[in-house]
């Protein structure tokens, strides 16, 4: 099955793109991802990184579903 990443801010520096199309297997996880995503990327620390599934952001860890879209997002704070 197929997710969409996206990235935004330093992560599309590290990744060195704003989007990836990814293959992965069912059962699936964010935790899953990050880890093939730091292995890949070694510069990239997701403790310090936000996802949203969809459009939202998630606190805990979660299964993805075929065509979910991933954002990754450095932190950020507001004025």
């Amino acid at each position: 099955m197929k997710v969409n990443l996206k990235y935004f801010g330093i992560v599309s520096e590290i990744t060195g793109t704003n989007e990836e199309l990814l293959d992965i297997d069912n059962n699936f996880s964010t935790e899953d991802l990050c880890l093939l995503l730091e292995e890949k990327y070694s510069n990239l620390n997701f403790a310090d990184y936000r996802l949203a599934i969809n459009e939202s952001f998630i606190n805990t860890p979660a299964q993805l579903a075929e065509s979910d879209i991933v954002a990754i997002l450095p932190p950020f704070s507001g004025g």
